[in-house]
């Protein structure tokens, strides 16, 4: 799996841009100064029209502090911006300017706390504009980030989201400083806790921030963990690498039990990965043996529908008849159950036992009787199922069939985590929340790298 690297900048790449900011934002204030008339006494200069000036003493420092920091007497700049600082009596103006000169001596200097004070005083000015704030905060996190200051780089993004807005860039740096620490749970919990205030904003997590957490919960040796890494990367970024990656570990998962299995091969199927006439006998048989001939009869009917069974499929007449042989016996499977369905609805109501309410709810669904199956099923949910995760999925699986798409995600998002069956949950998930389209164009690409295996 390719892992997001970000180019970090260097504490002196950081001084050289900063310098170049700061002294962009210094030459129309210096170069007013220049060009005004002083009495000599400290008198504010005469502004030019619409433009603010700077106090004549202030200024003529900071213009020593620009050439000395030109001819890089990084001493002699310091001390004459010191001493503008010391003149009595600045306007709000002079100080701004002042700050920023001390900003870009002190990169220049190797002092970033100094830059760091001058640029927090800029922030905290009414002058400054959002855009400039935003790109000082950017600056301040980069220096912390060089100096490895991890907490002021947390503190400070956190500033930056809640004052400026979300930004991919400092989202995944919020990640990237744990795992590059490779304190991989830390790593995990960062990139979850993006993950978790996506879902609430109705947005998406930064690609790089699920890539880490995948590459982190790997380093953790956290299989399940992975394979929801994988199932998100998927749901937001849908690309053949990450589709591939991820039926590869739900096929690998060890708690794949033949029920989930069945799930496992009707995602496949539902993603349009299931081409030939086998597959779909395969899992009409096991959806006859699991007590469910009317899924049978619907998944048949779905490869009739997509030409893979039946006339049109390039099938043998041998084959034809071998496959109307088959459909005929699911659909007499399908009779015998509607005949004795309501003695099986009342012996499930009676039965403290789980599954006969959860499959007997789910025949009554398939039976078009939706309202009723699923209360039966719900009825079965609470008799303490075996494997109550593998039950909740079914549970969804039959609010899919009945065509309660919505219902079935959140009832998918309540699956336990960290258990096979939310894995596939997730995945369905991912499945029902792309475009179809998209999804057939996606999976139809070859993956730019193979899946790898992951263990335990």
């Amino acid at each position: 799996m390719q892992v997001f690297r970000p180019t970090l900048l260097s504490v002196s790449t950081l001084a050289a841009s900063m310098l170049v900011l700061g002294m962009a934002g210094l030459q129309p204030a210096l170069a007013r100064h220049h060009g005004g008339t002083s009495s000599g006494t400290g008198q504010t200069l005469a502004p030019s029209p619409g433009n603010e000036v700077l106090t004549g003493a202030v200024g003529e420092w900071l213009q020593k502090a620009q050439a000395a920091l030109r001819a890089h007497n990084l001493t002699q700049a310091m001390e004459a911006v010191n001493a503008a600082q010391a003149v009595p009596g600045k306007t709000a103006y002079d100080n701004d300017t002042i700050a920023e000169m001390a900003a870009a001596v002190a990169m220049q200097a190797g002092q970033p706390e100094v830059a760091v004070r001058a640029y927090d005083m800029l922030i905290h000015s009414p002058r400054t504009t959002r855009a400039q704030k935003a790109q000082m905060l950017d600056s301040e996190i980069g220096i912390a980030y060089a100096a490895k200051n991890y907490p002021q780089v947390e503190a400070t993004v956190a500033r930056y989201l809640k004052e400026i807005g979300p930004s991919d860039k400092l989202e995944t740096l919020l990640v990237q400083i744990p795992y590059s620490q490779q304190n991989w749970a830390a790593a995990v919990k960062a990139a979850l806790a993006q993950v978790d205030a996506a879902r609430r904003t109705g947005t998406r997590p930064p690609e790089a921030v699920l890539q880490l957490l995948a590459s982190a919960q790997k380093a953790l040796h956290n299989f399940s963990g992975v394979t929801a890494a994988y199932a998100l990367s998927a749901r937001y970024y849908p690309s053949a690498l990450y589709w591939q990656n991820l039926l590869y570990n739900l096929a690998s998962d060890k708690g794949l039990t033949s029920r989930l299995g069945f799930n496992l091969a009707r995602l496949r199927l539902t993603a349009g990965l299931a081409t030939n006439a086998a597959t779909y006998r395969d899992l009409a048989e096991r959806a006859v043996q699991m007590g469910l001939p009317q899924l049978a009869l619907n998944l048949l009917d779905y490869g009739q529908a997509h030409r893979v069974l039946g006339p049109g499929s390039g099938a043998t007449p041998a084959e034809l008849n071998a496959q109307a042989r088959f459909q005929a016996f699911v659909t007499q499977q399908v009779v015998k159950l509607k005949a004795t369905l309501p003695q099986q609805v009342a012996a499930a109501q009676a039965s403290p036992a789980p599954g006969p309410a959860l499959t007997t709810g789910y025949d009554l669904v398939l039976a078009g009787q939706a309202h009723e199956g699923l209360a039966l099923m719900r009825t079965g949910l609470t008799r303490h199922p075996k494997h109550p995760a593998a039950a909740l999925l079914e549970y969804g699986m039959a609010l899919l069939d009945s065509g309660r798409v919505n219902d079935a995600l959140k009832v998918f998002a309540l699956v336990p985590p960290d258990t096979t069956a939310r894995s596939l949950a997730d995945a369905w998930t991912a499945l029902l929340l792309t475009p179809p389209q998209t999804l057939k164009q996606v999976l139809a690409q070859p993956a730019q790298r193979s899946a790898s295996p992951h263990t335990r």
